[in-house]
């Protein structure tokens, strides 16, 4: 089975992509170990590389007024029209659209997951898309019913972390007082309401980027007299040395986000107090790999950080049940199988 991955966003193998990017370049590799897999992502300049048995196909693109992440390309269609599967892995974007176009026309099994983002203006403005593909495969429960314009066959794939580099060191002491918020930094994910329910006596370090200058300005003066970090983005190494330090990861958003940071955390045996919203609650699992709160209430999660940091040994505790949820149900190879299952199972209708 040969199998063509669609992601719009460009990235580099060898760089650290974050959230829907590595989403892509994860789950690849892994469908790579099992089947013949094209990774397919748009740049100006075209270029092939090989990651072990994956092969990253750089398709010549020009980009929308949205930047670079709506890019306008028709590269990756002779590629996908020697394809026995089309996953495409970010709708509204045009070669999202146009790939599922193709293998409708061409009669090629086509299968989308929502990975969010996306552009107001794509094909699917004027074309009924929601028919064109042949199942979906969303990445949570919650990401299945925001979407129900879908009328297509869905089957929940979730995500996965790389349990090999994302893991537990037992020489590494906990620090009883640090929290840390890992992601891209714009206000939908929450961390000035984390900034601002801080308690006196806890530490946080904060990695990412993406601030504009406003909401950065906004950010330091709610740390202002707080024991806050700014490390800005992190090389992998430097992120998981820190998962291993923390008392707990805290993951404030406001929108369903925190997906991959949550998994991440997890698997180092970190358990994480996020808000009770979106695909979250599906991979923490409250009380027992972390603590849930209300999105947007500097006051419960000031109590909840407060408790964390009175019983610390509570959230020491939960270090084992946190990497074993992982191993059972976040590794790339479930996910991989969830996929080729998908991929067996439904039949093409179009063409």
């Amino acid at each position: 089975m040969k199998v063509g991955l669609v992601m719009p966003t460009p990235f580099a193998a060898g760089t650290v992509p974050a959230g829907g990017e590595r989403y892509a370049f994860e789950l690849a590799r892994a469908l790579a170990s099992k089947t013949d897999t094209t990774l397919l992502t748009f740049r100006r300049e075209p270029g092939t590389e090989t990651v072990g048995p994956l092969t990253i196909r750089y398709c010549r693109a020009r980009f929308s007024a949205g930047g670079g992440v709506n890019p306008i390309s028709l590269a990756h269609l002779g590629t996908l029209a020697r394809s026995d599967v089309i996953h495409c892995l970010q709708p509204r974007t045009f070669v999202t659209d146009a790939a599922l176009l193709f293998g409708y026309w061409r009669g090629i099994r086509t299968f989308l997951t929502d990975l969010a983002g996306g552009a107001p203006l794509t094909f699917s403005r004027f074309i009924p898309m929601r028919n064109l593909m042949t199942g979906f495969l969303p990445i949570s429960e919650f990401n299945r019913r925001r979407n129900p314009w879908i009328t297509r066959p869905a089957t929940v794939i979730f995500g996965g972390v790389d349990t090999d580099t994302f893991s537990p060191d037992a020489t590494v002491p906990r620090e009883r007082d640090l929290f840390v918020y890992v992601g891209r930094i714009f206000p939908g994910k929450g961390l000035h309401v984390l900034i601002e329910a801080l308690p006196a006596g806890a530490r946080l370090a904060v990695i990412g980027a993406g601030a504009d200058a406003a909401y950065g300005r906004r950010l330091e003066a709610l740390a202002r007299g707080k024991r806050v970090e700014f490390l800005g983005p992190l090389p992998d190494a430097e992120v998981i040395a820190t998962y291993r330090r923390a008392l707990a990861v805290v993951l404030p958003s406001l929108v369903d986000t925190g997906f991959t940071s949550s998994m991440e955390a997890l698997a180092c045996g970190t358990p994480v107090i996020g808000t009770a919203l979106g695909s979250l609650p599906e991979v923490v699992r409250d009380g027992d790999t972390g603590t849930l709160v209300a999105p947007d209430d500097p006051a419960a999660l000031r109590r909840c950080l407060e408790h964390a940091l009175a019983d610390p040994d509570r959230y020491f505790r939960m270090a084992a049940a946190c990497r074993s949820d992982v191993l059972t149900r976040f590794t790339w190879d479930r996910v991989a199988d969830r996929c080729l299952a998908a991929y067996r199972t439904e039949k093409c209708t179009a063409g």
